[in-house]
């Protein structure tokens, strides 16, 4: 199986030999935008902000996208070094009714075959692409036992 991000490119290589080559749509729309939820919950581990939460009876549940979404708003109270402009845009494309909702339409199954087109798939690796600026430094710890 290839990763989404290499399928894209693979997939842009042979648009680029032959330009009636009908890309893989529905694949790269799917894998690409899930990837973007994954990559969400992996910033927020680093972050230290929790992606699951308890439930009733001690069941445990993974929060939802709009969820992770109000969970990595930078507020004074609660820096998390997250550009508002970019948690504006993935809420638009993946969440919002009013926005194009992707994530859940994906996720669901609402997509019909005429929905997969190259604009999602460029705007959903537009996010990818943002992710790249962050930075997550591993802080070191203050408990020196190899001299001990």
């Amino acid at each position: 199986m290839i990763p989404p991000i290499r399928l894209l490119f693979n997939e842009l290589e042979a648009w680029s030999k032959d330009k009636d080559y009908e890309f893989n749509a529905v694949v790269l729309n799917d894998s690409l935008t899930l990837k973007v939820e994954a990559l969400l919950r992996y910033m927020c581990e680093h972050l230290g902000i929790p992606t699951f939460k308890p439930k009733d009876k001690g069941i445990v549940m993974e929060k939802n996208i709009d969820d992770i979404l109000a969970d990595i708003k930078d507020e004074p109270e609660s820096p998390t070094g997250f550009s508002e402009d970019d948690r504006l845009f993935i809420k638009f494309v993946l969440s919002e009714k009013v926005g194009q909702n992707l994530r859940n339409k994906v996720a669901h199954g609402l997509l019909d075959i005429h929905d997969y087109d190259f604009d999602k798939i460029i705007v959903v690796f537009t996010i990818i692409l943002r992710f790249v600026k962050y930075r997550f430094v591993e802080e070191e710890s203050n408990n020196d036992d190899t001299n001990n």
